[in-house]
This record gives C-alpha cells, sequence and structure tokens, in this order.
C-alpha cells in the first residue's frame, strides 16, 4: 500500500474520529445541562470527560492540519519566490515540522509515563490517557510531514497537491 493510501485512510479514520468525539461531547453536555436544571442534580464526571474529549479531538485535528496543510503560513511570500527557492522553503517547513512532531512524540511519553498513575477527580480515569494526545499528535505530525517531504521530492515544480480540504475550497469558489 502507497503512503498516499495509508495516509488517506488514516485521514478518513481520523475524521470519523474527531467527529464522533464531538458528537459524545455534544451528549454528555446536554446530559449535564438537563440534569442540572431540570434534576438539579449534575454528574461532576461529565464536564471532565468533556474536556478530555476537546483536548484529544483539538490534538487530532491540529495532527490533521499538517496533512491538509491549513495551518497558518506566509504562502503569498512562499509563492513568489522562484521555483528552486520555493522548494527549498518548502523542506524547511517540512523538516521543522517533522522535528516539532518529533519533540512532541519523545516528551510526550515522558510525560505520560510521569502522569499515567495519577487518576481524574470526578472520572477517576488516569491523567496519562489524555496527556497522550500529544505524543499521538506528534506522530502524525512526522508522519504527515515525512510523507509531503516524499511528495515534495516527486513534484518538480514545488507545489503541492493541497490536500482535501484545499481541494474542497478551490472546487467551492
Amino acid at each position: 500500500m502507497s503512503g498516499k493510501k495509508i495516509s488517506s485512510h488514516l485521514y478518513s479514520a481520523m475524521k470519523f474520529f474527531v467527529a464522533a468525539q464531538l458528537m459524545l461531547m455534544t451528549v454528555f453536555i446536554f446530559y449535564q445541562i438537563i440534569m442540572r436544571y431540570v434534576f438539579n442534580d449534575a454528574p461532576e464526571w461529565t464536564e471532565e470527560i468533556s474536556r478530555y474529549l476537546f483536548i484529544w479531538s483539538s490534538f487530532f485535528a491540529a495532527g490533521m492540519g499538517v496533512r491538509e496543510h491549513i495551518h497558518i503560513g506566509i504562502d503569498a511570500a512562499v509563492n513568489l519566490l522562484p521555483p528552486a527557492a520555493r522548494r527549498v522553503t518548502q523542506y524547511m517547513v517540512a523538516l521543522i515540522i517533522l522535528c516539532l512532531g518529533a519533540f512532541l512524540t519523545w516528551y510526550g511519553w515522558k510525560v505520560v509515563g510521569i502522569t499515567h498513575t495519577q487518576m481524574s477527580p470526578a472520572a477517576g480515569i488516569s491523567i496519562g490517557i489524555v496527556y497522550a494526545a500529544a505524543p499521538c499528535m506528534g506522530m502524525l505530525m512526522v508522519l504527515f510531514s515525512a510523507l509531503d517531504i516524499v511528495e515534495l521530492f516527486r513534484r518538480r515544480d514545488g507545489k503541492r497537491d493541497g490536500g482535501d480540504a484545499a481541494k474542497e475550497v478551490q472546487q467551492s469558489c
């Protein structure tokens, strides 16, 4: 299976995972509101679990943003560069993202190792599970930026594919 197919399947699974997290978060918050204002007895765990789901969905969405190239950038300035300078800039950016992802993975797992015995107050789950979002995002950043570097090597013009999100925006314009 090629890198693009793996990336595509992983991205689809991640979209489903983030959507499921957002749906669960909505259900838990709705449940908490009903219990608080109708029955005057709100469970404490719903707010905490919703916060943890929000953290995980935010980190996964940030990792997905690396694949789609939708993070903040100065595309106008990079596109004005000659093709050779544009390619060098894109390689440097991809390498910086890869190094940042490796850093998040390495030190994120250290934090998970330190906090895995600490339990959350209301839900009673390991705080290490919450902190595991950072190294998971780091691994996604490493994977997607490595695939980006491979794509840049294959393409000679220095222009990227843009990803699914960029294609959808271009088609809607």
